[in-house]
């Protein structure tokens, strides 16, 4: 079980502080990334973007729950969960796109990740003796690391003014320092990862 826990902690810790200095960025850069790749017709849409990566980097930080369900010959569990997030999407899609269209479309999508993540985390800090406080640490983390692409964002918004495409230049370095400071974390206590405690 310890094995157990410690794998999965280790896999939702690089998962969840590998995507968030990159979900800050896309919160914050939205615009700019999509006029770039798409054309500037696509930048009124950088919020749903937001919000739909977000959904998917929280799918993707669930992934050890679904491969742990599996491996512990316990499938149904994961359709248990599917279920839920699919029922909770059919609940709140159509009042959200009725009454805020795309971003409503995409708030439904989140929430029900949301609602199922949370289902499946409770499942596992039971099953496996995994302490959420653990997770929050990791959140909080992650969180911490993001905190330059933030303020590369103020600098170029509001202190130097830089117009256009040429943001994204301040984004990259944001990421850059992020992954930087975690980077030294590492180095410098030969484990990025929290206990379990």
């Amino acid at each position: 079980k310890v094995r157990l826990r410690e794998a999965i902690v280790k896999s939702v810790s690089i998962k969840a502080r590998g995507g968030t200095p990159i979900l800050v960025a896309v919160c914050f850069y939205g615009k700019e990334i999509l006029s770039i790749i798409y054309g500037t017709e696509y930048a009124a849409v950088s919020i749903p973007f937001s919000i739909i990566f977000c959904s998917q980097l929280l799918r993707t930080t669930s992934n050890p729950f679904t491969t742990y369900f599996f491996s512990m010959g316990k499938p149904e569990l994961n359709r248990f969960f599917t279920g839920v997030r699919a029922v909770s999407l059919l609940v709140f899609i159509y009042p959200a796109v009725k009454f805020y269209g795309l971003t409503g479309a995409s708030m439904a999508v989140l929430v029900s990740s949301i609602i199922g993540f949370t289902l499946q985390l409770n499942r596992i800090s039971v099953v496996i003796d995994f302490n959420i406080l653990g997770f929050l640490k990791i959140i909080g983390y992650a969180s911490i690391i993001s905190f330059p692409v933030i303020i590369m964002w103020l600098l170029a918004h509001i202190v130097f003014e830089i117009g256009g495409t040429a943001r994204i230049f301040a984004g990259i370095l944001g990421l850059l320092l992020s992954y930087g400071f975690a980077l030294r974390a590492f180095l410098n206590s030969g484990n990025i990862l929290p206990t379990h405690n």
